[in-house]
């Protein structure tokens, strides 16, 4: 089995694109969204005709939407599944930040109150910012500096009082959630966690019970619960002696296609290096735009129609906006090596990824170094092939980073 390939497929990254982004949303299950431009951009990698504009429009009609759940960050997430997703998931959030909330002053009484003083202010369909939320708190006589402010909001997440609101400009605006999605039958917890089991390895597979327990926020106890309410929808294959779990009716064929920089190829499981080769990993912890060609991975420079350039820092070339780029016959600037870990990168594309999951040695002076000045990205010339212009040649430009 070609894991690399398998998760390609698994992800709509390669072979049919779902019909839009709601769809996209539903395959995943959630998506991570704390950068949400770049994560309306992988939508628009896995469904066909989708735009930027068109995903906003989507979220600011409630057709998606914003909040916290798996982890302590944003995801996207769809109205019939926000509420089981939080009664899921919310517990074990909490638990993991109740000691930054007690650093912060906030206790029970205190969350109690600011739910009080929102619930009363967004009635009737209002929707606030976060820095009129802040004004809200204050009149109540809860100081909202600092980190105080995005605990509060996220505990009444966790409580699923608040969620997003139509955006006002760049601004998020939040509105009570059941004014937002109308009410629907409880999932009780073992469906639940059938549910998300089911999604995830259909969606990310094939992929470790540990990768399901990390992403999802749960324990290898319900993650082995749910993997065996999903019964028959999922199958397992040991590969090097380490057990995979799939959609049991996925056959996917070959393919390269183009990551966003939210993609999550690499961080929807804990096992990286089998969709990166260790060698080509970045220093965030997420890909850039990138060519995946069955177990390998090479840099290349597209984005969605209708997305514009992938976000700062990455590289892009002078044209050609194609979904997915078939072939780039330069990996790199002609006669120039790979940046220099420095710049954000380690080793060069030579090696590809192993089917087993296994790391690639990669010895102390190849390791990104956490804390350094990143050294801008060098330009240069690039040639690619695409499906919709064919051959092209262009200028490798560096964009600053923000």
């Amino acid at each position: 089995m070609d894991i690399a390939t398998r998760r390609l497929h698994s992800q709509r990254l390669a072979g049919d694109p779902l019909d839009g982004a709601a769809e996209v949303v539903g395959w995943l299950g959630a998506v991570q969204s704390q950068d949400y431009p770049a994560a309306a951009w992988a939508l628009g990698q896995r469904a066909r005709d989708v735009t930027a504009a068109g995903v906003h429009q989507l979220f600011d009609a409630g057709a998606i939407l914003r909040t916290h759940l798996l982890r302590p960050t944003w995801h996207l997430v769809l109205p019939a599944d926000i509420r089981w997703l939080l009664a899921l998931t919310g517990p074990r959030i909490r638990a993991g930040i109740a000691g930054r909330l007690r650093r912060l002053e906030i206790d029970g009484a205190v969350i109690t109150r600011a739910e009080t003083a929102f619930t009363s202010v967004l009635a009737g369909g209002r929707q606030l910012t976060r820095v009129e939320l802040a004004e809200v708190l204050r009149a109540a006589g809860i100081a909202p500096d600092g980190q105080r402010l995005p605990h509060l909001i996220l505990a009444a997440e966790l409580d699923a009082l608040v969620v997003s609101g139509p955006r006002r400009g760049r601004e998020f605006t939040y509105m009570l959630l059941e004014e937002r999605v109308p009410a629907r039958p409880c999932v009780d917890r073992e469906e639940g966690l059938s549910r998300l089991a089911e999604r995830y390895f259909r969606s990310r597979g094939p992929a470790q019970l540990q990768d399901f327990a990390w992403w999802a926020g749960v324990t290898l106890a319900d993650t082995r619960a749910g993997v065996a309410g999903a019964g028959s929808s999922l199958a397992s294959e040991v590969i090097g002696g380490t057990r995979y779990w799939f959609d049991a009716g996925a056959r996917p064929r070959p393919a390269r296609a183009t990551l966003a920089t939210s993609c999550r190829t690499s961080t929807s499981s804990r096992s990286r290096t089998v969709t990166a080769p260790r060698s080509i990993t970045p220093t965030g912890g997420s890909i850039p735009p990138s060519s995946h060609s069955e177990a390998s991975l090479a840099t290349c420079w597209s984005s969605p129609a209708g997305f514009g350039a992938p976000g700062a820092g990455w590289w892009v070339p002078n044209r050609c906006a194609c979904r997915f780029v078939c072939s780039t016959r330069s990996h790199r600037p002609s006669g120039q090596p790979w940046p220099a870990p420095r710049s954000g990168w380690a080793g060069s594309t030579s090696a590809a990824s192993s089917s087993t999951g296994k790391r690639e040695a990669q010895t102390r002076s190849e390791r990104p170094r956490s804390g350094r000045r990143r050294a801008p990205m060098r330009s240069g010339p690039l040639e690619i092939s695409c499906p919709r212009h064919g051959p092209s040649s262009g200028e490798l430009a560096s964009l600053p980073r923000t």
